[in-house]
């Protein structure tokens, strides 16, 4: 059975905080922590606990430059194209492309096969983002969470914090959407 994965964020005064639902059971939760030159977002389960993998941008002119920890092992993320916005993540010989497509849908494939796509809302209220994952059964959820927590910390960190907040996305792609893709 394919996965829906839903993150919804709420932008307060100290730091951004999400809530994760797998399948409509809120599973995990993750907090940017605050304090810190570089924006960190940590994931860990909803009861608490220890940190399962986080998400650190670091210092960087015009194009993302991020590093993804899993337990004790980091990945980077590199920039292909970034006024296409396309992004890969290789870890060891698997290899994820992600790609962002006109308006606000990003497709993230596992070595050339897609396993997941998402949205973020076009409008949101009091500043929280939202997103709506559609992933394989197959792909690591967790991956998939880091990477829409990724989009999230570096194309939506303008700091909205209005009451309504609109986003049109982008007009230009490296790769078509395709419509058509439904999760296995």
């Amino acid at each position: 059975m394919p996965n829906l994965i839903q993150i919804s964020q709420k932008k307060i005064t100290i730091g951004d905080k999400y809530t994760i639902a797998v399948n409509g059971m809120q599973v995990l939760k993750a907090a940017r922590r605050i304090f810190k030159l570089f924006p960190l977002i940590e994931v860990m389960p909803i009861q608490g606990g220890s940190t399962i993998f986080s998400i650190e941008q670091r210092l960087s002119w015009l194009k993302p430059s991020v590093v993804f920890t899993f337990g004790g092992n980091t990945y980077e993320l590199t920039t292909i194209s970034w006024w296409k916005r396309h992004f890969q993540i290789h870890m060891g010989k698997d290899v994820f492309d992600v790609y962002g497509h006109r308006g606000r849908k990003v497709s993230v494939f596992l070595n050339n096969k897609q396993v997941a796509w998402f949205e973020s809302a076009a409008v949101t209220f009091f500043a929280g983002d939202e997103y709506n994952i559609h992933a394989d059964a197959s792909v690591s959820v967790d991956w998939i969470i880091a990477i829409a927590l990724f989009w999230d910390l570096w194309y939506n960190r303008s700091g909205n914090k209005g009451i309504i907040n609109i986003k049109f996305g982008s007009i230009v792609q490296s790769r078509p959407f395709d419509k058509n893709w439904i999760p296995a």
